[in-house]
């Protein structure tokens, strides 16, 4: 028996089942890593199709909420539209506060006016109302429901003709405009008697807005025996004189 030609089939024969053996290794080892890729593919599509899922019913619950809140808005508000004769003279935004309770929120309009509201409350603004004839009527700031400032008052030709001067809420002053150009008005000082009598006059306009509190401005103390718009009161003092006796004559 040739030892060393043994040998070398040996050699060949473990080289053979060396190379066999990383052969199936490697195979096994690709097989594996294919499996693997391919449970991670398959585990990457299920979570975009869940992600796709989630995100639909997110939108399907955004939308919901959405119809929700249009018919809970749908229920809560309204328009109040005022006829006369068949024609449409006025609309008011209302919003329910409680069981057939409801309030002015939005716009109040009007063919010559729009006043804007906050669930019932007049909303600070400038509120500008025109006449019949589409010339202005008044103009003035509203600041906590009351007026504030400067109100302008015009004519029927919509020539500046009185303002009114609030303060703190009421009405302190009223003053007569002498210009005839109205452009440039100037103003005169009424006095207080002619103040109240316009303000006793103009609450009428104001009838259908009672939401806007106009009041009167205290008149400020007198001097000291003097009227209670400071002019001062003089009286006269009576003066009695002493007749004379009338001397008697008789004749004795």
């Amino acid at each position: 028996m040739n030892v060393p030609a043994l040998s070398r089939w040996s050699r060949v024969f473990v080289l053979a089942l060396v190379a066999g053996s990383v052969a199936t290794f490697g195979g096994c080892y690709k097989s594996q890593m294919e499996a693997e890729k391919g449970r991670a593919d398959a585990a990457e599509a299920k979570a975009k199709e869940l992600e796709a899922k989630v995100a639909t019913a997110e939108g399907a619950a955004r939308q919901a909420q959405q119809q929700l809140q249009s018919l809970q808005q749908a229920g809560t508000q309204g328009m109040l539209v005022t006829l006369v004769n068949g024609q449409e003279v006025g609309r008011d935004a209302i919003r329910s506060v409680g069981p057939g309770r409801f309030v002015r929120n939005g716009e109040r309009w009007r063919p010559t006016s729009a006043v804007q509201f906050v669930n019932g409350v007049l909303a600070d603004q400038v509120m500008k109302v025109n006449r019949d004839n589409g010339k202005p009527n008044f103009e003035g700031a509203v600041k906590n429901s009351r007026p504030d400032g400067d109100w302008i008052w015009y004519d029927r030709e919509g020539r500046p003709s009185t303002k009114e001067v609030w303060k703190d809420g009421k009405l302190a002053e009223t003053h007569t405009n002498t210009s005839r150009d109205p452009a440039k008005p100037t103003w005169r000082a009424q006095s207080r008697a002619d103040r109240d009598t316009w303000f006793r006059n103009s609450q009428a306009v104001f009838a259908s807005l009672p939401e806007l509190i106009r009041e009167l401005a205290p008149a400020p103390a007198g001097p000291t025996g003097g009227s209670a718009d400071g002019s001062k009161s003089t009286s006269t003092k009576s003066t009695s004189t002493k007749k004379a006796p009338s001397k008697s004559t008789g004749k004795k």
